[in-house]
């Protein structure tokens, strides 16, 4: 999820720009749920950076073991929170060691793919399956 910015991608929505969404209730809806999802994205890696350090600086690791290191530093977080276990009694990464979709690839260009599951989202945000009740008194 990015903001203005980001380039939009397959991979990485951005907002529909201010001026489209005034006028388009679908675009603002959408907008708004990328913001709500954003939020909680950056609450829970900001949680993530609290208990371990290794988000405080720079990774050295290949692009495509992200997902691998980051599902794996929720599950040892779940884990220590789930056993009670603090910051204050976690003591060494020694002792912590002790303790404890895609998109198929598209002949398209990538800003037309980009495009169609941004719309694809706000169609699903806007359809009785994918809004939720307030939605409509909140944008």
């Amino acid at each position: 999820m990015g903001d203005g910015p980001f380039p939009l991608k397959t991979y990485l929505m951005r907002p529909y720009p201010g001026s489209q969404s005034k006028r388009d209730n679908g675009k603002r809806f959408f907008n708004y749920r990328l913001s709500r999802a954003r939020r909680v994205v950056e609450n829970a890696f900001g949680i993530l950076s609290q208990k371990f350090q290794t988000y405080q600086r720079t990774r050295h690791s290949l692009p495509e073991n992200a997902d691998i290191i980051i599902f794996a530093n929720f599950i040892l977080y779940n884990y220590l929170r789930d056993e009670g276990i603090g910051l204050s009694d976690m003591g060494s990464s020694a002792n912590v060691r002790s303790n404890l979709t895609k998109l198929p690839n598209q002949r398209r260009s990538a800003l037309e793919s980009a495009f169609e599951v941004r719309n694809k989202f706000k169609q699903f945000f806007n359809s009785p399956s994918g809004s939720v009740p307030w939605q409509n008194e909140r944008v």
